[in-house]
């Protein structure tokens, strides 16, 4: 099974990858500004890849090619306490409060890796997870959320050498990720014995983290590829 499994992430973690998936948005900046657009695009990838790559287009677009002059200018004030949906269950008005959170970060740290590395009593998902605590669609670690789309922009930001990841924070090592915990993902968990747990929380994605580790050693989250790649593809048992 490790053969397999480095088989299918040598497989699935290549450039095409990137054309259906939203990392395609953060990989157009450097920088802050692809850390800003990295993480409002995580921020709602949930659901359907392709309603997401819409959505998030749809941001892409309204940033004008800079996200971080869109933060710092408050461009997002014209969304405060419009209450229509934009996507799925996320308001404008959550964009404002989302936008709102990150300008204050950005007044306090130079790059949002330098508020993760501050919180060094918290791992990297529990410190986006805190400091962002209170966001509509920001999950709750400490409530054993598995946090998969904090640790998908964690993946994105941490991995290095990588056809796919971005590799653009040079603090936080990638041994210190956590698979994220994706339907596909669990699927192909259980039925591989990586897991036994049905229910999708954090505990869940850090045992299939570990048994990833088994693989990886200092790089568990490339088994995402892996487990993600040959799940969508092979959708049945």
């Amino acid at each position: 099974m490790k053969r397999k499994f480095i088989e299918w992430a040598d497989k699935y973690e290549v450039e095409g990858f990137i054309a259906n998936d939203p990392v395609q948005f953060p990989r157009k900046h450097i920088g802050k500004r692809a850390e800003i657009s990295g993480f409002i695009t995580s921020w709602l990838s949930f659901g359907n890849r392709k309603a997401i790559i819409k959505a998030a287009d749809w941001l892409d677009k309204d940033f004008c090619d800079d996200p971080y002059c869109w933060l710092m200018t408050k461009q997002y004030n014209f969304y405060y306490n419009d209450h229509r949906s934009f996507y799925r269950f996320l308001t404008y008005d959550d964009l404002y409060r989302l936008g709102d959170r990150l300008h204050r970060l950005y007044e306090d740290f130079e790059r949002m890796e330098d508020m993760v590395v501050a919180w060094s009593d918290k791992t990297p998902v529990q410190a986006l997870s805190a400091y962002f605590n209170g966001i509509n669609g920001i999950p709750d670690y400490d409530k054993g959320s598995a946090c998969k789309r904090l640790c998908m922009f964690l993946r994105w930001m941490v991995r290095r050498n990588s056809p796919v990841d971005m590799g653009v924070w040079r603090k936080v090592s990638p041994d210190s990720l956590i698979v994220p915990l994706d339907t596909h993902v669990h699927r192909m968990a259980l039925e591989l014995g990586l897991t036994s747990r049905k229910q999708a929380d954090m505990r869940t994605a850090v045992e299939i983290t570990n048994a990833m580790r088994e693989v990886f050693p200092n790089d568990p989250a490339r088994g995402d590829f892996a487990l993600f790649g040959y799940g969508v593809e092979h959708k049945n048992k």
